[in-house]
C-alpha cells in the first residue's frame, strides 16, 4: 500500500503506533483548558451528539478516503456496536482492519501479515464503547457549527500532542458524515461516509479475523448479543 501504509489506513492507527510528537499549537495543558472552557451551547451540542451516537446499533457505509498528500481510496465501513468494526479497502489496496472489542487487527491480504494492538489505543475507540460519552477518556478541544454542519475536535485525554480527531456531522437531521485524523506530525487523513445505512443486519463473520484468507494469529470469541 506504501505511503506509510496509506497513512496507516484511514487514520485508525495514526498516533497509536507512536508517530512524531509536537502537534503545532496544541499541548496537553491547552487541551485540558479548552475542554474545561466549553460554552453551554457547546455542551448542549455534545449531549445531542452523544444521544445520536448511542442510538446507533449497526451501520454500513461506503467511504472515500483522502490523505494530505492527495492520495485517495475507497472501501466500506461496518460497525456493530458495541465493540465491532470492519474497515476494508477496495482493490488494489489490500488492507482490511477488524476490531473485536479486544484488539484491532490490521491485515495485509497481499503479504498475509497482521498487526494487532488494543482497540483502546486507536483514535476512534470511543465510537465502539457500550456508552459513548465525551467526558470519559477524551478532551474536547472545540466545537464548531453552522446551520448545516457540526464538527467536534477531540483527543485522548491529556494526549492532544499525539494527534486529534475531527468528527463531522450534518444537522437537521443529524447524521454522521465522517472524520479527519491529524497526527502529531500534522499528517491528516479524511474519511467521508457515502450513503450510510443504519440498523442493517450484519454477518458476524465480518468481524472474525479467522475468516480472512491466510490469516494466522490470535483471535477472540464474539460475544453474544
Amino acid at each position: 500500500m506504501n505511503r506509510r501504509d496509506f497513512l496507516l489506513a484511514g487514520g485508525l492507527l495514526l498516533g497509536a503506533l507512536g508517530m512524531a510528537d509536537g502537534l503545532p499549537g496544541t499541548d496537553r495543558a491547552a487541551a485540558q483548558t479548552l475542554s474545561e472552557s466549553l460554552s453551554a451551547d457547546d455542551r448542549a451540542a455534545l449531549q445531542r451528539v452523544e444521544q445520536y451516537l448511542n442510538g446507533i446499533d449497526t451501520m454500513y457505509s461506503r467511504f472515500r478516503q483522502t490523505a494530505s498528500n492527495g492520495t485517495e481510496a475507497t472501501g466500506f465501513l461496518a460497525i456493530d456496536r458495541p465493540d465491532y468494526l470492519r474497515f476494508e479497502y477496495d482493490a488494489p489496496h489490500p488492507v482490511v482492519m477488524i476490531a473485536d472489542g479486544y484488539e484491532l487487527t490490521y491485515y495485509d491480504r497481499d503479504l498475509q501479515e497482521a498487526r494487532q494492538l488494543p482497540t483502546f489505543e486507536t483514535p476512534l475507540w470511543f465510537l465502539l464503547r457500550d456508552e459513548i460519552t465525551f467526558g470519559d477518556g477524551l478532551d474536547v478541544l472545540w466545537v464548531k457549527r453552522d446551520e448545516r454542519v457540526l464538527v467536534v475536535r477531540v483527543a485522548q485525554q491529556g494526549e492532544a500532542d499525539r494527534g486529534t480527531v475531527n468528527l463531522v456531522f450534518s444537522l437537521n437531521p443529524m447524521h454522521f458524515r465522517g472524520w479527519e485524523i491529524v497526527d502529531a506530525a500534522g499528517v491528516s487523513v479524511q474519511v467521508a461516509l457515502e450513503d450510510p445505512r443504519y440498523g442493517v443486519e450484519l454477518d458476524s463473520d465480518m468481524f472474525d479475523e479467522k475468516q480472512l484468507e491466510g490469516f494466522s494469529g490470535s483471535s477472540h470469541q464474539r460475544n453474544s448479543r
